[in-house]
């Protein structure tokens, strides 16, 4: 009998040793899995700072585009009244040449009476 409960301690004692050496072993990988844990949070955390960068930087680019293309349109628009403007004042020039009465020699005696012999 004594000898059983000598076994029986021993084995219980084993027992124990071995659910300590578990526990520790269960613990050891519990900590491995939170630094794990860790590291994918801060990936987490990393890659969501960087998609809001990416959206910014999309969202800038919209921007710049659409005042492009803006900036774009109003040069066309002054490029459109110049080309106007030209046309119209080589008209103004043609009518107001058509006009000029033409000075020959007819006109030259005329000329030099009325003013006089001045040059």
């Amino acid at each position: 009998l004594k000898e059983a409960s000598e076994r029986e301690m021993r084995d219980a004692l084993s027992i124990s040793a071995q659910a300590r050496h578990t526990q520790e072993e269960a613990s050891s990988e519990r900590r491995v899995l939170a630094d794990r844990q860790a590291g994918v949070d801060e990936l987490e955390r990393e890659m969501e700072h960087d998609r809001r960068e990416l959206i910014a930087a999309r969202d800038s680019l919209a921007t710049h585009t659409q005042q492009a293309a803006l900036r774009e349109e109003s040069a066309s628009m002054v490029e459109a009244k110049l080309s106007l403007h030209l046309r119209n004042n080589q008209e103004f020039k043609r009518q107001i040449g058509a006009f000029q009465p033409q000075a020959g020699p007819s006109l030259e005696p005329f000329l030099r009476g009325a003013l006089g012999n001045f040059p």
